[in-house]
């Protein structure tokens, strides 16, 4: 489908206005996560001055190095579990034959193709 000038540049025009839509609020708390206490009133404004002390003032009283490293601890052996099941899993799929092993197989790439919001969604509702 071959596009004229005209709706290229149309086309263009949407999605700046959209993504306008979706950066300015990021540069709105941006601005507001450099801007020193005593001047953030709230709003979108653009700082006088840049302190970087706000940064260090959340990660110490939001306890963020600790999140951090039971994040990595969890996501390190996620992460080497995953591998090690999946190799394995893998092996039998490809080298043996027992018995609803095509089933299994077959519920295993439609476990692949579905999307984890499709997972993720009925998991809130319930929580």
């Amino acid at each position: 489908m071959k596009l004229t000038r005209t709706e290229r540049i149309v086309n263009q025009l949407i999605l700046g206005v959209f993504a306008l839509f979706a950066v300015i609020p990021l540069v709105g708390v941006l601005f507001s996560s450099i801007t020193p206490p005593s001047e953030n009133h709230g709003g979108f404004a653009v700082p006088r001055s840049v302190d970087l002390g706000n940064y260090g003032a959340a990660w110490t009283r939001g306890n963020f190095s600790s999140y951090l490293l039971s994040s990595v601890i969890v996501t390190v052996a996620v992460v080497i579990l995953s591998v090690v099941l999946a190799t394995f899993a893998g092996y039998a799929f490809a080298r043996m034959k027992f018995f609803g092993s095509s089933v299994l197989f077959y519920l295993l790439l439609l476990g692949l193709t579905l999307p984890t919001e499709a997972f993720i969604i009925p998991l809130y509702f319930n929580m």
